[in-house]
């Protein structure tokens, strides 16, 4: 041989390569890949805009972390940690403190007998 292929020129190199469709027959196309629904998270196990607002009415309603997480389906220690995440002195740790303090005077003095409507009472006046 008399080229040396170490020190050769771009000239002097194959023009293809293993891979090209000229030179092993293979046809390929680029594609996006598949998705497949099972590599994906459980979103049941994150917390969404929804789950925290619905978290922070069960929050007022109870008084309790752990009773307001269950509600939703997560536990007491994520509920936690979405606190810290979110920041102290966020809108949702006032809210949080809000609807605990709530909550727990609600435990303290018992339900409210305002929220017992009598039974088949027109209660916005729209009539029958």
């Amino acid at each position: 041989m008399s080229r040396n292929v170490r020190n050769g020129s771009k000239a002097d190199r194959p023009k293809t390569t293993f891979l090209q469709a000229r030179a092993c027959g293979l046809r390929w196309r680029m594609s996006p890949p598949r998705l497949d629904k099972s590599t994906l998270p459980d979103t049941s196990y994150q917390w969404t805009t929804r789950k925290a607002a619905v978290f922070l009415g069960a929050l007022a309603h109870f008084g309790r972390v752990g009773e307001a997480a269950r509600v939703v389906g997560m536990c007491r220690q994520s509920a936690y940690r979405l606190r810290a995440r979110l920041g102290e002195d966020g809108l949702f740790a006032k809210a949080w403190d809000e609807a605990q303090a709530k909550g727990r005077a609600r435990r303290r003095w018992g339900p409210s007998k305002a929220t017992v409507l009598p039974p088949e009472s027109d209660v916005f006046g729209i009539g029958k």
